[in-house]
């Protein structure tokens, strides 16, 4: 629904792997910024984790990013640190070098709700309590099944387009931007 604009100063310490292509907004022009495609020559064994639509920046200069949503810093102080997030919502993670950065992400099974299953607790009824099916019964019965179509048809849409959700730990040291909102349905 929104975008929200983020300045990233490199200065030439770390290594940043941004994803998105339409993340990279604007950069510097010079000669001690660099911005690459990662190199594909790796094995199909050692394919990471992630997605591999991302581009590479080392150097220094600033760099104008753009996230969906609200974009956040969050910092991962040493190596015991870590976060799990599902990988639509990473913008871009830091390194000292790009195995450092490949090395820190890890994929990370979590086990979805089945369908139908709410977290919310369902209304108890009492057994002796019997009511009669009346106009106000239809009409509960009847939101609760559009509600449960319109839940189930959203989750069959969102995995047919995006695939299978995935969940990303990542382990510090390293600062992380991460937007609220992702460029997917």
């Amino acid at each position: 629904p929104f975008r929200t604009l983020c300045l990233l100063n490199l200065d030439g310490t770390v290594d940043w792997n941004i994803w998105g292509k339409d993340s990279i907004v604007a950069y510097e022009g010079n000669t001690s910024l660099e911005l690459k495609q990662p190199n594909f020559t790796i094995s199909r064994r050692n394919k990471p984790v992630y997605s591999s639509n991302y581009q590479i920046l080392q150097g220094r200069g600033n760099v104008l990013l753009s996230g969906s949503g609200s974009v956040y810093t969050i910092e991962l102080k040493d190596s015991k640190d870590e976060i799990i997030i599902r990988s639509e919502h990473l913008l871009a993670v830091s390194g000292s070098t790009q195995l450092n950065i490949k090395e820190s992400i890890s994929k990370q099974t979590l086990t979805p709700p089945k369908n139908g299953e709410t977290l919310k607790k369902k209304k108890e009824t009492k057994p002796e309590e019997i009511r009669d099916f009346d106009s106000r019964m239809f009409f509960e019965i009847s939101r609760d099944i559009i509600i449960s179509a319109w839940n189930w048809a959203k989750h069959t849409y969102a995995t047919a387009i995006n695939g299978p959700t995935k969940f990303l730990k990542i382990k510090g040291p390293r600062t992380l931007l991460v937007q609220s909102s992702y460029n997917v349905y």
